[in-house]
């Protein structure tokens, strides 16, 4: 058994038919000044809510770039803070060890105020 040859029709045919066919309405409608009613309403319950699902998704994309770049440059901001504590944590600790010996100091001049009337030997 042979199978018959399927007719198609060229898709350029079909693509020429169409923009006739959607240039031909949109004259007519204009032509008897069609406002669209019903079919307005419709678009508008179909395409509002695509449209905004579209944005939606679009300023998402566009947020999740802008938060990359931002990452980053926080990400070396909180290096150079890190230093910076590091540094400072450094010189916390050289301030506490100078104000122990201070202290120590001030406890042995105390005390040699204490004894001041006894000599003192002083060995270098």
């Amino acid at each position: 058994m042979r199978r018959g040859r399927k007719k198609s029709i060229p898709s350029q045919f079909v693509l020429t038919i169409l923009t006739i066919l959607c240039i031909l309405i949109l004259f007519a409608s204009y032509s008897f000044d069609f406002k669209g009613g019903i079919i307005t309403t419709a678009a508008n319950y179909i395409f509002v809510p695509m449209q905004k699902g579209l944005d939606y998704i679009g300023s998402t994309v566009a947020i999740t770039s802008e938060d990359a770049k931002s990452r980053a440059e926080l990400q070396e901001e909180n290096e150079a803070l890190q230093a910076e504590i590091e540094e400072l944590n450094n010189q916390i600790s050289a301030m506490q060890l100078q104000q122990s010996e201070l202290e120590q100091l001030q406890e042995l001049y105390k005390l040699d105020q204490t004894y001041a009337d006894i000599p003192k030997l002083l060995h270098m």
